[in-house]
């Protein structure tokens, strides 16, 4: 009773607890390196590394397709973090 069902009851509670916090700092760490542009720079970097690598061993014109350059995660613009749109700057 009172027990919200997302809490286990007992000693695992402070267990749950610990792994939420730690779970919510992982995902602000990766909003932050999105936020920076790191993940895009990052994805950019490895497509010129793998044209530079296959190019020389095939012999012909390497062209690399990332279908998501800035990542799986989409960071919000520092507009939509302010809450105003582009046109109001």
């Amino acid at each position: 009773k009172g027990v919200s069902p997302a809490c286990p009851k007992g000693s695992n509670a402070r267990a749950f607890s610990k792994n939420g916090i730690k779970k919510r700092a992982m995902d602000n760490y990766v909003k932050s390196l999105y936020a920076k542009g790191v993940i895009r720079e990052a994805r950019r970097t490895a497509r010129e590394n793998v044209k530079n690598l296959l190019g020389p061993v095939t012999g012909k014109t390497v062209i690399v397709i990332d279908s998501m350059p800035s990542g799986q995660y989409q960071a919000p613009s520092v507009f939509e973090q302010r809450g105003q749109s582009p046109a109001m700057m």
